[in-house]
């Protein structure tokens, strides 16, 4: 089989590396078997004989940075100038002599098959030359084209050998939805689930959002369900809330996926967030749906409601917010709210509090703002800046050019 114009072929720093290894490489993994399905690969992965000394000191030679990131198992990771494929894994062929969870005891190899026969499943154990010439050692092209999941050898061993492929199993279950779920799959899973919490918050984390923002996430979702793994992850997650998100906004994005898997108290919030090590941007944006009541109905929605919603999480995904309220509250008139929030203003809030520098601690000025804002939110926005400032005058009971700041250092309100 042959990879029509394969995405490598346009990259001038892999292109380079290819050469300089005497096109002893071959591409391998995922971007094989995403080339294969139309999918364009997120990153890059080749395999070769030479050792992983050999591979540093040629590229090395040429200017590359090759930084020995996992030296025990044979791969180097090499440092490209492409904005597309800013790194490259280029891992020595092996086998696997002794493997433990995550440990593995290996020996290099000059063998294709050996290396393949390592591998987890079948599609990705497939290689390919620099020209798009795919080799195939263990019936994988057969596999993708009927969309099929399946390990390599025996399922129990794979797993045993790294209980990461748990997970990847399910991820894959949410990429190829054709495939069957095998209950002697969903056992395997179910006896490794002792040793998942061994696996690196790190590993878990790009396995798990992947599965999370996959088109059939559902599908992998449930059969994590089903294997007893799920509540390891996600403990009060509820599937039928879940499905009904993805079928109203299949584009939804991953922290509107994951909101929809938790019961969103401040309490599981908080978990979310040191779990899953959310960046300050993604805590805010999360947090910010604790403002809301999701069980709340569509008919009983204000249009300060909808105010607040829509300057919150703004146009772009103010549509993904309400379908996830509807999947939690399934009720009429839904569609009516979302087709009336297309039509809010969203004027600029015109207090920046620079007036009251002078007489007032930078705390309290904090404070003053935040009230502002509330009382500018509770006016759907109207409050022009002549309204805004007379009401912080009002509130902190300072009159610009007359009350120094008080002796105290206090406002005389609470926030």
């Amino acid at each position: 089989m042959q990879i029509d114009s394969p995405v490598w072929t346009d990259c001038e720093q892999i292109k380079k590396i290819v050469f300089l290894l005497d096109n002893n490489v071959r591409f391998v993994g995922g971007c094989v078997r995403d080339s294969l399905i139309g999918k364009r690969p997120d990153d890059i992965d080749l395999a070769t004989p030479l050792k992983p000394r050999k591979v540093t000191e040629f590229l090395e030679k040429s200017g590359f940075k090759v930084l020995p990131t996992g030296l025990s198992y044979g791969t180097v990771t090499v440092l490209t100038k492409s904005k597309i494929f800013p790194a490259v894994e280029i891992t020595t062929l092996r086998r696997d002599i002794r493997c433990s969870g995550r440990q593995a005891q290996i020996s290099y190899t000059e063998d294709w098959r050996s290396d393949a026969l390592r591998r987890d499943f079948t599609f990705n154990a497939l290689y390919a030359d620099f020209n798009g010439t795919v080799y195939d050692f263990c019936g994988g092209i057969q596999d993708l084209q009927n969309g099929r999941v399946r390990f390599i050898g025996d399922p129990e061993q794979r797993i045993q050998e790294d209980y990461l492929r748990v997970l990847r199993y399910f991820r894959f279950l949410a990429l190829f939805e054709k495939s069957p779920i095998e209950s002697r799959l969903l056992k395997a899973c179910r006896a490794a689930i002792p040793f998942l919490p061994q696996i690196s918050a790190e590993r878990t984390k790009r396995e798990l959002f992947k599965l999370i923002k996959a088109k059939g996430a559902f599908r992998g979702i449930q059969a994590m369900d089903q294997a007893g793994v799920l509540p390891l992850y996600f403990p009060d997650a509820d599937l039928p809330v879940f499905n009904r998100l993805l079928h109203l906004s299949p584009d939804t994005d991953l922290l509107i996926r994951l909101a929809a898997l938790s019961v969103l108290t401040p309490e599981s919030i908080t978990m979310l967030i040191q779990r899953w090590q959310l960046s300050k941007a993604e805590q805010k944006r999360i947090n910010r749906l604790l403002l809301f009541n999701r069980t709340k109905k569509p008919t009983e929605y204000t249009d300060n409601d909808l105010f607040r919603l829509a300057v919150y999480f703004k146009r772009d995904n103010l549509n993904e917010i309400l379908s996830l309220f509807e999947a939690v509250c399934p009720e009429i008139g839904w569609a009516e709210l979302k087709e009336k929030s297309k039509n809010i203003l969203l004027p600029p809030f015109l207090f920046s509090g620079a007036d009251f520098v002078p007489f007032i601690e930078k705390k309290q000025l904090k404070a003053l703002t935040a009230r502002v804002y509330e009382y500018w939110l509770s006016t759907n926005g109207r409050a022009d800046h002549a309204e805004l400032f007379d009401y912080a005058q009002k509130i902190s009971g300072i009159k610009i050019g007359v009350d120094p700041i008080p002796e105290t250092g206090k406002l005389p309100f609470k926030r």
